[in-house]
């Protein structure tokens, strides 16, 4: 889930169609699933809403796709 959608008063736009694109790009380049690390739904909630990203970005290796 987008990090907008934690926040109550924060309705849906565009910036949550750009998040969901962006894990979908990360998870077809890594083959991994964004979070993984992440055992539970709610350490996912945490470090989306902290602003942390997913580990598997570090994992990209050329420069054009990062």
């Amino acid at each position: 889930m987008a990090p907008e959608f934690y926040d109550e008063n924060v309705h849906y736009g565009l910036s949550v169609d750009i998040y969901a694109f962006g894990m979908c790009l990360l998870e077809m380049i890594t083959q991994e699933t964004p979070y993984k690390e992440c055992p539970n739904i709610p350490q996912i909630y945490t470090k989306v809403k902290n602003g942390f990203l997913p580990q598997s970005l570090s994992r990209i290796e050329d420069k054009e796709v990062y």
